[in-house]
Parts: structure tokens; C-alpha cells; sequence
């Protein structure tokens, strides 16, 4: 910051600044952290009943015998499934409060008044209310995995401990890479269009956003059924479409904000 003769502030670099973007981070950071705390419980709690429902349904077969591998794979496979629709559920939700403060117009002015930049304040919310939940619900994800092998060495099993996951990726897999690609590629376009959603729908736009998605997946649908499926050659070009429209999601939604800030300034 620089101090002009009458005393106000002004940006020096009108795009990005480490400092002014840490500050204005660590302000947002205080102002959703519990909310942050709040949804790193849930996802806890609800991780951690699904793991032990999991366990002791396979145990319950098992008579206080070992477990046999078949019995793990399954295991693994059904904490798979769970742990990608929880987490499909935690990421909507914190993507769709990117822009939860611009619902009002006394929030959308505080927003537009505080002396940071527009690609500043855009970064400041992908880091906190995306890359943050990312990385939270992974470490949760981690620590209830511990808790499971904890768990596996009570049933005196002696095989590999098989590590489940979002789609439950092997790294054995000789499509490992492409599998990844198209988890990667999805979960990041409906990230995306929840950010977009939020700073396009003011209101509801959890509710809003899915309304819209819902009908472009029946558009899609229809659209499918005319050209023929058969057409449709290699499901990996669907994949690379969505990758693009995820970068396009976030482009969108910083321009939507710089848009938001000319309206509000004339």
C-alpha cells in the first residue's frame, strides 16, 4: 500500500500482491472458520459410522474367524463407493458458498470495498472454500483409514491392507492414469460449476445450480439418443470436454466477479 497526500490508500499493483492476498485470506479464514470446523466434524462423523458400519457387517459373517481377502476387497470396494458420494456432497456444498457473502447487497459492497484486487479476492476463495475442503476431507478420509487398520489387526487378519478411496483407484491397475484422469475431470467440472453457480446465483444457488445441471444432463441425454450411442467412439474425448469446461467454470467465475465489481461502481 502507498499513502497519497490526503491520506487514503491506494494499490501500487493493481492485480496481485503476496502480502495484501495473505491478508485478506487469513480475514476470510476468520470469518468461515467455523463453519469450516463445523463440516470437518460432519465429515468425520459420517466417514467414521460408515467405516464401522462396513467393518462389523463384514465381521458379523465371519464367526471370529479371519477374514478371508475376498471379504477386504469388499470392504474396500463399499468404503469406495461411500467415500465418493460423501465427498461429491461435502465439495458441492463448499463450492456453492464461494460468493455466500454476496447474497446481500451490504455484503456484496463490503466485498467490492475491501482494497484488494479482483483476481486477489477471487484466489482468496478457491484456496479456502476448494483447495481447503479438498485437503480436509482427504486428511479425515486418511485418519478413519488408520482407524480401520487399527481395527483389522483385532480380526487377526494377515493379508494386504487394501486402502480405499475416491473410485478406489489400484495403483496396480494398468489403466491407472486414465482412471484417474476421469475421476479428476469430473469432480473438478462439478466443483467448477458450483463456484460459477454461487457467484451467478446469488440466492439458492445450491438449489439453482443443480436445477441447471439437471437439465442440461436431459438435454445432453436427448442428445445422445439422436446421434446414436454407437457414434460416441471413445469416452475419453467426453472426459477431455470436461476438463475444458472445468477451466472455462473458473474463468467464468472471475469475470463474473470483475463484472460484478464495474456494476457496482458506476
Amino acid at each position: 500500500m502507498k499513502q497519497p497526500k490526503e491520506g487514503r490508500p491506494i494499490m501500487t499493483n493493481n492485480f496481485f500482491a503476496w502480502h495484501r492476498f495473505w491478508c485478506y485470506f487469513k480475514k476470510l479464514w476468520m470469518e468461515h472458520r467455523s463453519q469450516f470446523y463445523i463440516a470437518t466434524g460432519i465429515t468425520f462423523g459420517v466417514l467414521l459410522m460408515v467405516m464401522l458400519a462396513t467393518f462389523f457387517l463384514t465381521c458379523s459373517y465371519n464367526d471370529g474367524e479371519a477374514l478371508a481377502d475376498y471379504q477386504v476387497i469388499g470392504m474396500a470396494e463399499t468404503i469406495s463407493g461411500w467415500t465418493s458420494f460423501i465427498y461429491t456432497i461435502v465439495m458441492i456444498v463448499a463450492a456453492s458458498q464461494f460468493f455466500s457473502d454476496g447474497k446481500l447487497k451490504s455484503g456484496r459492497i463490503h466485498v467490492l470495498t475491501t482494497p484488494v484486487s479482483m483476481f486477489e479476492n477471487w484466489l482468496a476463495r478457491v484456496c479456502l472454500f476448494v483447495v481447503a475442503y479438498i485437503i480436509m476431507f482427504h486428511v479425515v478420509f486418511n485418519v478413519v483409514e488408520l482407524l480401520r487398520a487399527l481395527l483389522m489387526t483385532t480380526v487377526h487378519y494377515e493379508g494386504p491392507m487394501l486402502w480405499g478411496g475416491i473410485g478406489h483407484i489400484s495403483f496396480y491397475s494398468d489403466q491407472y492414469w486414465e482412471i484417474w484422469f476421469y475421476f479428476t475431470a469430473f469432480y473438478a467440472f462439478l466443483i467448477t460449476t458450483y463456484m460459477l453457480g454461487s457467484v451467478v446465483f446469488l440466492r439458492r444457488s445450491l438449489l439453482l445450480t443443480t436445477i441447471t445441471l439437471l437439465i442440461l444432463l436431459f438435454i445432453g441425454g436427448i442428445f445422445t439418443l439422436f446421434i446414436g450411442v454407437g457414434r460416441i467412439e471413445n469416452g475419453l474425448h467426453f472426459f477431455y470436454w470436461l476438463a475444458f469446461l472445468s477451466v472455462a467454470n473458473l474463468w467464468l467465475s472471475y469475470r463474473r466477479l470483475c463484472e460484478m465489481e464495474i456494476k457496482n461502481r458506476r
